[in-house]
């Protein structure tokens, strides 16, 4: 990212974006789209207590890992649901409307049809599937594969706008 490459590290805490303070994350992100892709800003931050600056040229979000964006289908309850894998660049694009944290990572829901089951045991767009009967899910590739598996019960653990929810499905 262009603040690593300008030397910001883990830990340091953004206060200002061109001269305008920064109170919460959303401030930062709003900052940054409105100045945009290709311009300059001088970023202040805290490091163990002492006030630094650093100028940095703004870049779009990576879109790595790719998206990989799949409508489900199968015997499961995430039959028609649309989903991708969850990088910078769609945090970027959802990440106000759905409550994402700048560091979030999985897989998220991006559509679900109002008739399927999923919507039905209340899943919802931006929901992000943490993990399905105790397995963690990173990727797309490994939701398919494991709903390729027969089960009788799915215990799912979900995030949604920051709280985790459990629930399980016969």
């Amino acid at each position: 990212s262009p603040l690593r490459k300008a030397g910001l590290k883990s830990g340091d805490v953004v206060r200002t974006f061109n001269g305008k303070e920064i109170l919460e994350p959303e401030n930062f992100r709003y900052r940054m789209a409105v100045a945009g892709v290709g311009a300059r800003a001088e970023i202040g931050y805290l490091r163990q207590g002492k006030g630094n600056t650093v100028n940095v040229k703004l870049t779009a979000p990576p879109d790595v890992p790719p998206r990989n964006e799949t409508t489900l289908t199968g015997e499961h309850i995430f039959n028609t649901v649309k989903v991708s894998n969850l990088n910078p660049a769609v945090v970027d694009e959802m990440g106000q409307a759905f409550k994402l944290g700048l560091e979030e990572k999985g897989v998220i829901i991006l559509t679900i049809d109002k008739r399927a089951s999923a919507a039905r045991v209340g899943l919802r767009p931006g929901d992000i599937v943490l993990s399905i009967n105790g397995t963690e899910i990173k990727s797309v590739a490994e939701l398919v594969a494991l709903l390729n598996k027969p089960s009788e019960q799915w215990s799912l653990e979900i995030r949604r706008a920051g709280r985790i929810i459990r629930t399980s499905i016969r």
